[in-house]
């Protein structure tokens, strides 16, 4: 499980995060073209200077050397450009691909066993550089002279910090956690994630897509960190909340709940693979 806690952050924050606030910070649109355009006509310049003779062998080979450089950084900057104006990334695109990340490793347990394939193929300097970008320590118990188990992996205390400031600067998505379901796990709600219950039921339909999920508006005591609701299937589990910002009171609130149906994620002998292991309503911290 640490190694798909690793792995899993590595991925949100290189293909996901990374180019989204890059495409924040990329405010000013450059005109590529005009100024590839121009840097041609300094070639063509400099070819004529060079029949004619004003330029050397050495000065004229030198310029074209130079232009070149300039023109393919520019090439690579217009192609960037291009690849993350065609993302269009928003808070709520990332919300998702978080979301899936949770329902792909449920539906598909196996998942643990492709990653754990991916981390025994990366260099010794790759996995120190992985774990030293986001864990501060590792807890670990002796087993046996050679066999040791990892018991708990305590992230870098200014990570969080990171993703707040992020957060704060780009709309890059975090979630806080006030609820845990009965078998004791954490649920993800997006800080700033207020929405009508029309916008919540949109960003379930673009889950639903793919998956079987489920959303369920119930009542909140936000004092107590209390909610219960009646699941419509055999085994659900829930993926994400999210604060309803139409009927707020001070004492109760409303609260989307997103699961998953897992009455269909069978093992091999054909049975409901997580019957008995998951349970259904969400209790108080």
């Amino acid at each position: 499980m640490a190694l798909l806690f690793l792995m899993k952050i590595d991925n949100l924050f290189n293909n996901y995060y990374a180019p989204f606030i890059k495409s924040k910070l990329d405010f000013e649109k450059v005109d590529y073209d005009k100024e590839i355009k121009e840097l041609d006509k300094q070639v063509d310049r400099i070819k004529t200077a060079y029949v004619k003779g004003v330029v050397s062998l050495d000065v004229f080979d030198s310029e074209l050397k130079q232009i070149d450089y300039k023109r393919n950084d520019l090439l690579k900057r217009q192609k960037d450009q291009k690849q993350y104006e065609n993302l269009n990334f928003t808070m709520d695109d990332l919300l998702i691909v978080k979301d899936k990340q949770t329902i792909e490793d449920l539906i598909h347990p196996e998942n643990l066993l492709y990653t754990f394939n991916h981390w025994i193929t990366l260099s010794k300097e790759e996995k120190q550089k992985l774990i030293a970008t986001y864990i501060d320590n590792f807890e670990v118990e002796k087993i046996s002279d050679k066999e040791y188990d990892i018991k708990n992996i305590n992230v870098r205390n200014d990570l969080y910090d990171d993703l707040l400031n992020y957060h704060q600067k780009y709309d890059v998505p975090v979630d806080i956690y006030m609820f845990l379901d009965d078998d004791g796990y954490r649920i993800p709600l997006a800080a700033r994630g207020f929405k009508t219950k029309q916008e919540a039921r949109e960003y379930v339909a673009k889950l639903k897509v793919m998956y079987d999920v489920n959303l369920y508006i119930v009542k909140a005591d936000w004092e107590k960190n209390d909610i219960c609701f009646t699941p419509k299937e055999d085994i659900e589990k829930v993926i994400r909340l999210i604060p309803i910002e139409d009927g707020f009171t001070n004492e109760l609130n409303e609260l989307g709940v997103i699961t998953i149906n897992l009455s269909n994620v069978l093992n091999y002998k054909g049975e409901q693979l997580y019957k008995g292991i998951f349970k259904n309503s969400v209790v108080n911290e």
